[in-house]
């Protein structure tokens, strides 16, 4: 008689999810009273994030700078270090929803267009202007910072993310030629400063409503939020929409626990992994937003069969 051990993959369900779920949903021990926003990865295993500046904390907060905590097996300890991101990056105005180039000696974010302590122009709509800027890394320090061409006091450019190669930046944006509130573009990366056109990702992707906060995983493949495509299930819900035969396929929400009855947008994946962070302001966190991690749920179970 022979006996063959067989291991046999158990997705379990979390605590937050609904029966058909096998993801864990977790609120960060980062987040405040106020709003924690736009994840995005950096080296050594560092998370940068948006949250109102230090000198708001006490009021209610107009503008956000970026700060940064660390991944580490401490990660939700009510102990956990955030600090600024950087003094040269950090303005008395808006920054927030950064991404960094592979080898992270460039940085893309968004900034209000705010002069002199006073808000900049508001677009049509009257909104608050939102630009993307540069900067690159230069001894340690972010040097350079420069805003990207195709930006415009008349219209928003907002939320950069990076194509796995680092040659196209996707963006959201207003601006003439959106389909609705707000769409999706993407650009070449061509030189220094140097970029092609915007192109609107298209009717498969951009709706009448809002598609905002894009971010491209290792496979090219495009996640998003929008308040109007199929299975919304209240506000701002994170799709999929994969990268298949040169063209983006039509978007899958990625169902509950990760979407909620709320706002759900600023999602990021590892590379390879299941895993990664996403912000909310579903009912039961801590502040305006919250950011969460996800990670699917598993575990291994042996069990030992006997063969004649």
């Amino acid at each position: 008689m022979k006996r063959i051990a067989i291991a046999i993959l158990f997705l379990s369900l979390n605590h937050l999810a609904a029966q058909e779920s096998n993801y864990e949903i977790r609120n960060l021990e980062i987040n405040t009273r106020f709003s924690e926003i736009g994840p995005t990865f950096y080296e050594n295993n560092t998370l940068v994030f948006a949250r109102p500046a230090a000198s708001n904390a006490s009021k209610k907060p107009k503008f956000f700078n970026l700060y940064q905590t660390n991944e580490s097996p401490q990660f939700y300890s009510k102990k956990k270090r955030v600090t600024p991101f950087s003094k040269e990056i950090n303005t008395i105005y808006h920054e927030s929803n950064a991404v960094f180039t592979k080898d992270y000696k460039t940085i893309y974010f968004t900034k209000t267009n705010a002069k002199k302590r006073k808000p900049g122009k508001r677009d049509s709509r009257g909104s608050i202007v939102l630009k993307i800027y540069k900067a690159t890394n230069v001894n340690g320090k972010w040097k350079n910072i420069v805003e990207l061409p195709f930006n415009s006091d008349n219209y928003s450019v907002a939320h950069p993310a990076l194509s796995n190669d680092d040659k196209k930046l996707y963006f959201t944006s207003n601006m003439p030629g959106t389909h609705g509130e707000s769409d999706i573009f993407v650009v070449d990366v061509l030189g220094d400063n140097e970029y092609s056109t915007p192109r609107n990702l298209g009717s498969k992707v951009n709706t009448t409503g809002k598609e905002m906060f894009p971010f491209i995983d290792e496979n090219n493949n495009l996640y998003f939020s929008s308040d109007s495509h199929k299975n919304n299930k209240g506000g701002l819900d994170i799709y999929c929409s994969k990268f298949e035969d040169s063209k983006y396929s039509a978007p899958q929400s990625l169902g509950v626990p990760i979407n909620s009855d709320a706002d759900d947008f600023g999602f990021i994946k590892k590379s390879g992994q299941n895993a990664g962070y996403f912000a909310s302001n579903r009912y039961g966190g801590k502040g305006a937003d919250d950011i969460y991690s996800f990670m699917q749920n598993s575990a291994v179970i042996s069990l030992t069969i006997d063969l004649d």
